[in-house]
């Protein structure tokens, strides 16, 4: 069956969210700078701060949505536009991504900006690198362990308070 890509309108966002959901919540597990929540990518959606294309298997009706991408476009301090991969998910990507990305980058032309930023896991290099991209930076992360510390002194200097 045949596969097209469109952007998606606010109001069909919710039926994307309703069939990806488990999908999207893995993709955003694995993002590479951000926790967001299902949740709140929806909410950002509807705020009109992110936008979505979604990728349709076309047959009876109106077809099988069977992937997105979720992005933003924001204006750097430099005064530049990027626009920003923020999740991509869903099933069958090697049957969508290309068109895909090709839109993306229609809508970054579009919309004046300079450059396409991706944020996903190291994997997504080899793909990313199929379009031009390259490896900018890193994000290394660690959890805050439990335990002894100098938690009160430090906090008393944080805060410039030091008396009981």
């Amino acid at each position: 069956m045949k596969v097209r890509v469109q952007p998606v309108a606010l109001v069909w966002q919710a039926q994307v969210f309703a069939a990806l959901g488990e999908y999207i919540e893995a993709a955003l597990a694995h993002s590479a700078q951000y926790e967001w929540t299902l949740g709140e990518l929806v909410q950002r959606c509807a705020d009109d701060e992110f936008r979505m294309i979604a990728a349709v298997e076309d047959g009876p009706g109106p077809g099988r949505i069977i992937g997105c991408m979720v992005f933003s476009t924001t204006r750097r301090q430099d005064g530049q536009r990027v626009l920003t991969m923020i999740c991509a998910a869903g099933q069958a990507m090697d049957r969508w991504l290309d068109p895909a990305v090709q839109l993306l980058f229609s809508v970054a032309r579009v919309e004046a900006c300079s450059e396409i930023i991706v944020l996903g896991r190291r994997g997504w290099l080899r793909e990313c690198a199929k379009y031009g991209l390259k490896l900018r930076a890193v994000v290394a992360a660690a959890d805050v362990p439990e335990g002894p510390g100098i938690e009160h002194d430090l906090a008393a200097v944080l805060t410039g308070y030091g008396g009981e």
